[in-house]
């Protein structure tokens, strides 16, 4: 049209409307390469890795809107604009879950204790805590910024397992340095210290000697 001097200004309009299309689809094909970007990224989350509730919920949402929004040959610039805003905020808000791998090997360690050698009184105080760690490992909502909470427990349990009293002792059984370590029992500790074999030994001696004297 530009080269034809004798073009008719319907001929122009006409010639301008098709080439303010053409501009329109290269900008609206741009937008939404960034929002097929987004969705590619998205689709990639592992759903196991973030915590599970209304966050997850407005992601999965998020990105089906956007999946939709891809699929619409008719969609607007606006709309893909405004699907890309939601899902890029959608997954901002995602919370990864908090590790507990740590509590969770302590708590299986302790479970394989064998309480019928210890008094109802501490076997029950090491139940009561064994329940609150298995209450924080079957909390779902918990997440990163609750990780000093769990190895706070993961001690907690340590403790508890050290302060089990063996029947017939009036003090706690000391256990091995920690369960983590080793995944071991609490010994029931040895029938007479070596130390103490050697001081009866030693009386034993003086009292003998004693008695010669006489």
């Amino acid at each position: 049209v530009l080269d034809d001097q004798d073009a008719l200004v319907q001929e122009v309009d006409d010639a301008y409307d098709l080439l303010l299309t053409a501009v329109n689809s290269l900008v609206l094909k741009a937008d939404k390469e960034q929002l097929r970007n987004a969705v590619q990224i998205a689709s990639g989350y592992d759903k196991d890795a973030y915590v599970q509730g209304s966050s997850w919920d407005a992601f999965e949402q998020a990105l089906e809107a956007a999946n939709a929004v891809l699929a619409d040959d008719r969609a607007t610039a606006d709309q893909i604009e405004d699907a890309l805003n939601q899902l890029i905020d959608a997954m901002l808000n995602l919370r990864l879950r908090a590790d507990k791998s740590l509590l969770a090997k302590i708590v299986a360690d302790a479970k394989a204790i064998d309480l019928s050698q210890y008094t109802p009184a501490s076997v029950a105080a090491f139940q009561e805590v064994m329940a609150q760690a298995e209450a924080m490992l079957d909390d779902e909502t918990l997440e990163e910024q609750d990780e000093a909470a769990i190895k706070a427990m993961a001690a907690k349990v340590e403790n508890a397992v050290q302060s089990l009293v063996q029947t017939g002792l009036a003090a706690p059984v000391q256990g091995d340095a920690g369960v983590t370590s080793s995944g071991s029992t609490p010994k029931t500790g040895d029938s007479l210290p070596a130390v103490g074999m050697t001081a009866l030994l030693l009386a034993a001696a003086v009292l003998g000697l004693r008695r010669k004297k006489r």
